[in-house]
């Protein structure tokens, strides 16, 4: 039997996509999102699922769910899946890489290789 998984730090990585859709989308708020980053802890809920806690401090005025907005991953031109980012009780709690191909992602994508779209 394992236990559950152990939190650690947010990865440059992890912290760089997650202040790319914020900011891209301008969910409100999104500055303290940023802001918190630096503290934030995760841990792998499952592959490619990542569960964040940022600490207590300000809500963000955002529904229960996904952030409003899309971010298309594409890798030569080709759809590779999107980047979900969710929000529970106005805190970010959540990073997922919902991808779509035959074999999961070796890596996060960067944010340059993200299409980031406004919902």
């Amino acid at each position: 039997m394992t236990g559950s998984p152990s939190w650690r730090g947010l990865t440059v990585d992890e912290s760089a996509i997650v202040t790319a859709f914020v900011s891209r989308t301008e969910v409100p708020g999104w500055q303290q999102i940023v802001e918190k980053l630096d503290g934030a802890r995760v841990r792998q809920a499952a592959p490619w699922i990542l569960d964040i806690d940022l600490g207590a401090g300000p809500r963000i005025d955002v529904p229960n769910g996904p952030l409003p907005g899309r971010a298309y991953v594409q890798s030569e031109a080709a759809y590779q899946g999107e980047i979900i980012v969710w929000i529970a009780d106005g805190h970010v709690c959540g990073l997922e890489y919902a991808w779509v191909t035959d074999a999961p992602p070796s890596r996060w994508p960067h944010p340059d290789e993200m299409e980031i779209v406004r919902g």
